[in-house]
């Protein structure tokens, strides 16, 4: 039976599953998986606001809701909200240059995500460099995983310049924690760049936050449930 077939019957008979749940009962690639359920399988599955599939053809079971790992009260969804848009300048978010003549870049690229462990986040050159640039002036700067990533084409009239900047969709807070210790990932609720957030909706300064809160409310990043994976999340 190939993986398509595996994983309708798979949702038959246990529905509510995740991308990561099914990968490991079909000892199958989690990145396959979710490529055919965001693929072929779109119009055969559907998944709810906390990341699981069902077959579209039934309702939904009633499941045990995934255990939180942050409270839940108002005030504490409050402060999550305003500590995310601080985060970020007021202007609007992160961006960098994509390239410069000097090869002195404030981002480095991954090879691939760091799914299982945040141990390869920091293997390329690029990628130590930017560490110790960090390291150095931890006052100052900050570093996150941005992921996935848009490119923005600039032209400038007044120089006669072109040129690009990456701008990372969610970032994801990088803690220094432990100097002993390679880094690690927050374990905290990503940031949504509110300059990517602008461009794309063609928002005012007065409703960019109302779009922001509707998106989080969206992507399942609220604090009703535990925190989605990098990759489920990008794909939504």
């Amino acid at each position: 039976m190939d993986l398509l077939k595996q994983i309708l019957s798979e949702l038959k008979q246990h529905p509510g599953q995740t991308a990561q749940q099914l990968a490991r009962k079909l000892g199958a690639d989690k990145s396959n998986i979710n490529s055919l359920l965001y693929g072929k399988l779109k119009s055969h599955c559907y998944q709810d606001k906390a990341y699981r599939w069902f077959p579209a053809n039934e309702a939904p079971r009633e499941t045990e809701p995934a255990q939180e790992q942050f409270s839940n009260t108002p005030l504490s969804r409050l402060c999550r909200y305003y500590l995310s848009c601080l985060g970020q300048d007021d202007e609007g978010g992160v961006s960098v240059f994509a390239a410069n003549k000097y090869g002195d870049l404030d981002y480095a690229e991954m090879e691939s995500l760091p799914l299982e462990s945040t141990d390869s986040m920091f293997q390329s050159a690029g990628a130590q460099k930017l560490l110790g640039k960090v390291r150095k002036d931890r006052s100052r700067l900050a570093m996150y995983l941005g992921y996935p990533a848009s490119i923005r084409k600039v032209h400038s009239k007044k120089s006669n310049w072109t040129g690009f900047f990456v701008e990372p969709i969610l970032l994801f807070p990088v803690e220094f924690d432990n100097p002993s210790q390679s880094p690690q990932l927050s374990q905290s609720f990503p940031i949504i760049n509110l300059s990517v957030l602008k461009r794309f909706t063609n928002s005012e300064r007065e409703s960019v936050m109302n779009d922001l809160a509707q998106l989080e409310e969206e992507l399942g990043l609220t604090g009703e449930a535990a925190i989605p994976e990098l990759d489920d999340l990008a794909q939504r």
